[in-house]
């Protein structure tokens, strides 16, 4: 076998690992980054058809994020949880992007100020919501896996291409010789 093949073989094989490893840390840092992250908040329902959840203790640098199954949810400081209704909620809600698709209302708050607040929803049963709650620098390091992976899994893509592609450097005829 000549050395060219050899390397071939080796590059290769290098780029499969590279593949390999990128696809688990892509895999894996998805998965336990981002449901490692979420919770699902309890709600009692106050008066008929409000519903409240347990307290949310946000701390200073901290992002939160709320999905929620109804476009009638808000997030309010856990002092004015007495006097909200759904005729005044607008004047206690905090302000955070909100996107709405396919049904599924995201409120997303990046600049909250520390302390204790509470989801309050609108409806006739329960809202289904999910919680992210963590520093933005907490929240980069634990998807780090997932940035790595796909990283590694591309240039790993990329080698192995390269190693497939290399082909026996074609010489020109020699009269002379015999191979």
């Amino acid at each position: 076998m000549s050395n060219r093949t050899q390397m071939r073989k080796k590059i290769v094989i290098i780029g499969l690992v590279l593949l390999v490893v990128g696809i688990a840390l892509f895999y894996g840092g998805g998965v336990l980054g981002v449901k490692g992250l979420s919770a699902s908040p309890t709600f009692k329902e106050l008066k008929t058809g409000e519903w409240n959840s347990t307290a949310v203790v946000v701390s200073s640098g901290e992002l939160l994020v709320l999905t929620s199954s109804t476009n009638q949810t808000y997030l309010v400081h856990s002092s004015d949880i007495g006097v909200v209704s759904k005729s005044n909620v607008k004047n206690y809600e905090i302000n955070g992007t909100e996107t709405t698709t396919g049904g599924v209302t995201t409120l997303e708050f990046t600049s909250i100020t520390p302390g204790n607040y509470n989801i309050v929803a609108f409806g006739s049963k329960a809202p289904s919501v999910t919680l992210i709650k963590n520093s933005i620098n907490s929240l980069l390091l634990e998807l780090l896996p997932l940035i790595i992976g796909g990283v590694l899994g591309f240039v790993g893509f990329i080698v192995l291409i390269v190693g497939l592609v290399l082909r026996k450097k074609q010489l020109p005829p020699n009269q002379e010789m015999t191979y």
